[in-house]
């Protein structure tokens, strides 16, 4: 099945249905803007990179709740990831 030529609402709801080619399209799509995003926030390669794929893993597992992009980006950053990212940002007296 081609599915780069497919809008995503067309991708969500092949995704939704088990199509895993329509999953692996939309990864494809949104991962560069994932990462990008979650580097820019956490200024360190390898935890961006875990947010990637902890983002992925979330999505996959909720897909049938996936509303798009940005509600998966809220999802990967909840309680955990910030405590995390608190120790890695220097503070202001240093």
């Amino acid at each position: 099945m081609e599915t780069q030529s497919l809008p995503e609402r067309t991708l969500v709801a092949k995704a939704q249905a088990g199509n895993d080619e329509a999953f692996t399209e939309l990864v494809r799509r949104h991962s560069g803007q994932v990462y990008g995003l979650s580097f820019n926030m956490l200024r360190h390669r390898e935890d961006a990179e875990d947010n990637l794929q902890n983002v992925l893993v979330k999505a996959f597992h909720n897909i049938n709740r996936f509303e798009g992009l940005r509600t998966s980006l809220r999802m990967s950053r909840g309680p955990s990831r910030r405590s995390k990212i608190a120790g890695r940002i220097p503070s202001a007296n240093t």
